[in-house]
């Protein structure tokens, strides 16, 4: 069963961001929307960011395929 993951972040004096992705039963697919604040010199411009997770070290045991992975 896939899951949409839908959030928002400030850092302050630095940028706002929106983030939104997809956890799926092998892997983590994420999108991030970077917007500075007027006051940011490190970061002229927005950025987009593109991620995807996926677990490599992962136990077999099916008790652990149900479990909730936390972003």
């Amino acid at each position: 069963m896939e899951k949409i993951w839908v959030g928002a972040g400030h850092r302050i004096d630095y940028a706002n961001n929106f983030q939104l992705g997809v956890l799926l039963p092998i892997m983590r697919i994420g999108y991030i929307y970077e917007l500075p604040m007027s006051r940011s010199f490190l970061l002229p411009n927005t950025t987009h960011e593109f991620l995807a997770v996926i677990p490599l070290f992962r136990d077999n045991n099916p008790r652990a395929r149900n479990k909730m992975m936390i972003w």
